[in-house]
C-alpha cells in the first residue's frame, strides 16, 4: 500500500514538474529573476546584521541548480522552469530514501511518510521556503542519530552534510533543533564511543535553536511572525479539505497507537473514520467540489512544523515502550497512511488541473491586449470563471512575472499588472528595467512601442480613482484596492507616475486633486505633504468635517514638472495613520490617509 503511495505521489510531482506549478507565488518571479541575472536571488546584503535570519542553505539547495543551468546552452524558459521544479520537488523524496536506508525497522517509515503526506504535501504550491527544505534535513538525519549505532564513513558525512544548512532554519530550528540536541544527549548517556562528537552535534543544534530564536524576535519580514502564530487559525478556518482530512488522519493514527491491540473493534472503527475521510476527499476532488485554490492563506512553514512533530512524537512513544503495536496495528495504520498519500496525489492532480486553467486563461488575456493591462480591466480580477477561482489560484503579484514567462518565445504584447498596494517585482512602465530575456528568445520591442502610444499624460485630462478609473496605470506606492467611488491610500508614501510628452508645458501648472481625508473627532488633523520629483512643492493640512469629500491645489513650476518624465507626483502623509476602526468608523483595520476621487493637472490662471 505504502509502495503504490509512493507511485501515485512520483507521477503526481512528474505531471506537477510539467505542468508548471513551481512557479506557482514566487516560483515565477525566482525564475524570471535567475535567468535574467544569471545569479542568485535574496543574498545577504548586511552579513553583520543579517547573517543569522538569512536563507543562505536555503537558497544554495534551491538556487544552485538553477544558476547553473543559466550559464549553461539552455534558451528555454520551460526547461529552466523544469529544472526549478524537479530541484523543488526531488529533496523529499530524497529525503525519504535516506530514512528508508536508516530506519531501526522497516514499518518505522509510516512516521516520515506521515508527516510528508499529511504536512509537506498540503503546502507544496509554494514552494520556495526554507521550511520544506529543513523537513528534508530533519528526518534522515533523526533516523540516523536514532538508529545508527555507530557514526563513521559516508554515514559520518551524511550527517555532517545535513546537518550544517540545518543552523539556519528560521523558526522551524527552535522546536526541530531541541528534539535532535535532545537526541543527542540520549546518544552520549547510552554509549562512551564518540561522545565528543555528539557533543560537537549537540551544540550546533542548539546553536541553530538560539539563530531561531533570535529570527523569530527579529524577523527578516514582520508579516512572518504574525503569519506563524495565526496560521493554524486560519487552516481551521479555511476550505482546505485536503490539510482537515490530513489532521483527522493523524488523530486516526494516534488513535490507532493509544488503544491497546487487543481492542480491535474500537480500531476497526478508528481506521474506518481515517479511510472514510480519505474517501470523501477523493470523491469531492472527483465531483468538482475541491480543490477549490492554492491557499495562499496557509502558511507551509505552519504545517512543515506541526505534523512533523506529531509524527516524532509518535515516533517517540513507541521508542519508549509507551506504545506498543502488534503486527496487525502496525498494517492497519500502513494502510491508512497509503492511503492518505493516494488521497494526497489525488487531490494535488485536482490542483494541477486548476492551475493549467489559470495559465491558458491568463495567456489568452495575453493575447486580447496590448501593453500594460490594469488589473481591473482583465480578466484575471474576476472572483471566479467558471469552475476556477482565479484570484485565489494567481495570488496576484505573480501575474507580473507570469505574463513574460507565458508570452513564450519572441515579442511580449502585455503585461497583467497586479492590484495596486501589491508586490512589484518590477515596474512594467518602466521599459529599461524589464528583465532581460532575450537570452531565451523574448523580446520587449512591440511592448515597448505599445507603451510609448499609449502611456501618456495629456495635460487638463482629468484622472479618475474609482474602480476602473483612468488613474489605475499611473499608481506607485502605498495604495489600497480601488472602490467604487474612490482609491484609499494605505500608507504613508504614495502618488503617481505621469508621462507627460507634451514639449509647450505652460512655465506653471495647477494640481487639482478632489480628496477625502479618514478624520473623525477622535482623529481630527491630517498633514499631507506633496512632492513632484523629489522637489517639495507644497502641503495640505486637513481638518475633520462632516462634509469629507474636499478639493485641494497646489502649484508646479515647469522647471520642477520636467525634472523627470515621467513625472513622479509623490504624497507623504506627515505623523501617525489611523485606521478607521482606530478612529471609531467602523471595522476596517487598513491604516488609510486620503481618498483621492479625482486629479488634473492643468495650466494655472496667471
Amino acid at each position: 500500500m505504502i509502495y503504490a503511495a509512493l507511485v501515485a505521489v512520483l507521477l503526481e510531482r512528474m505531471t506537477a514538474v510539467a505542468c508548471d506549478l513551481q512557479l506557482w507565488a514566487d516560483g515565477a518571479w525566482f525564475l524570471v529573476r535567475i535567468a535574467s541575472t544569471r545569479s542568485y536571488y535574496f543574498w545577504v546584503a548586511d552579513w553583520k546584521r543579517e547573517f543569522f535570519r538569512a536563507r543562505i542553505f536555503t537558497i544554495l539547495a534551491e538556487q544552485t541548480p538553477l544558476v547553473l543551468a543559466t550559464h549553461l546552452n539552455i534558451h528555454s524558459l520551460h526547461v529552466l522552469s523544469l529544472i526549478v521544479g524537479i530541484t523543488f520537488y526531488s529533496h523529499a523524496l530524497i529525503s525519504l530514501y535516506f530514512c528508508y536506508r536508516y530506519a531501526g525497522q522497516r514499518w518505522y517509515m509510516v512516521f516520515p511518510l506521515l508527516s510528508f503526506f499529511a504536512g509537506t504535501m498540503n503546502v507544496e504550491a509554494y514552494l520556495s521556503t526554507d521550511s520544506h527544505f529543513i523537513v528534508s534535513l530533519y528526518w534522515p538525519v533523526l533516523f540516523i542519530l536514532l538508529f545508527r549505532e555507530k557514526l563513521a564513513g559516508w554515514t559520518l558525512l551524511l550527517l555532517l552534510g545535513l546537518s550544517l544548512p540545518m543552523v539556519l532554519s528560521y523558526e522551524s530550528m527552535m522546536f526541530f533543533g531541541v528534539i535532535l540536541a535532545g537526541v543527542c544527549a540520549w546518544r552520549w548517556k547510552r554509549s562512551p564511543q564518540q561522545r565528543v562528537l555528539i557533543a560537537v552535534l549537540a551544540g550546533w543544534y542548539m546553536l541553530g535553536v538560539g539563530l531561531a530564536v533570535a529570527s523569530v524576535i527579529w524577523p527578516f519580514d514582520p508579516s512572518n511572525r504574525s503569519g506563524f502564530i495565526q496560521g493554524l487559525s486560519a487552516l481551521l478556518h479555511s476550505s482546505h479539505l485536503a490539510a482537515k482530512v490530513s489532521l483527522l488522519v493523524l488523530l486516526c493514527c494516534t488513535g490507532l497507537f493509544a488503544v491497546p491491540s487487543r481492542m480491535t473493534g474500537i480500531q476497526k472503527l478508528i481506521a474506518a473514520v481515517g479511510l472514510a475521510s480519505v474517501l470523501y476527499l477523493c470523491f469531492a476532488v472527483l465531483v468538482g467540489r475541491s480543490p477549490s485554490s492554492l491557499e495562499v492563506e496557509v502558511p507551509a512553514r505552519v504545517l512543515n512544523l506541526l505534523l512533523p512533530l506529531a509524527a516524532t512524537s509518535l515516533l517517540m512513544a513507541v521508542l519508549a515502550g509507551w506504545s506498543k503495536p502488534n503486527s496487525q496495528t502496525i498494517g492497519t495504520i500502513a494502510i491508512l497512511v497509503g492511503a492518505l498519500g493516494f488521497g494526497q496525489a489525488f487531490w494535488n492532480f485536482g490542483v494541477i488541473a486548476r492551475w493549467q486553467g489559470m495559465l491558458a486563461t491568463l495567456r489568452y488575456e495575453l493575447l486580447l491586449h496590448e501593453g500594460p493591462v490594469a488589473f481591473d480591466n482583465s480578466i484575471m480580477s474576476r472572483e471566479q470563471v467558471g469552475p476556477l477561482r482565479l484570484r485565489e489560484l494567481h495570488a496576484h503579484w505573480p501575474l507580473l512575472p507570469l505574463s513574460l514567462y507565458e508570452s513564450g518565445r519572441g515579442q511580449v504584447r502585455s503585461i497583467i499588472m497586479p492590484e495596486p498596494g501589491t508586490y512589484f517585482p518590477f515596474d512594467p512602465y518602466a521599459p529599461a528595467n524589464l528583465p532581460d530575456l532575450s537570452r531565451y528568445g523574448v523580446h520587449y520591442d512591440f511592448y515597448r512601442e505599445v507603451l510609448k502610444r499609449n502611456w501618456q499624460y495629456v495635460l487638463g485630462e482629468t484622472l479618475t480613482f474609482n474602480q476602473g478609473g483612468s488613474a489605475a496605470q499611473f499608481l506607485r506606492g502605498d495604495w489600497a484596492n480601488a472602490e467604487d467611488w474612490a482609491t484609499w491610500s494605505n500608507g504613508p508614501d504614495f502618488g503617481l507616475d505621469l508621462p507627460m510628452l507634451q514639449p509647450d508645458l505652460p512655465d506653471t501648472v495647477l494640481l487639482r486633486a478632489v480628496v477625502a481625508p479618514n478624520l473623525a473627532p477622535k482623529f481630527p488633523d491630517l498633514s499631507v505633504q506633496v512632492l513632484v520629483n523629489d522637489v517639495p512643492v507644497g502641503s495640505w493640512s486637513f481638518q475633520y468635517s462632516s462634509d469629507t469629500i474636499t478639493t485641494r491645489t497646489v502649484q508646479i513650476s515647469k522647471a520642477t514638472l520636467t525634472r523627470a518624465n515621467p513625472a513622479q507626483v509623490r504624497f507623504h502623509i506627515v505623523g501617525p495613520i489611523k485606521s478607521p476602526a482606530e478612529i471609531g468608523k467602523g471595522p476596517d483595520a487598513r491604516k488609510l490617509g486620503l481618498a483621492f476621487l479625482k486629479m488634473s493637472i492643468i495650466e494655472a490662471v496667471k
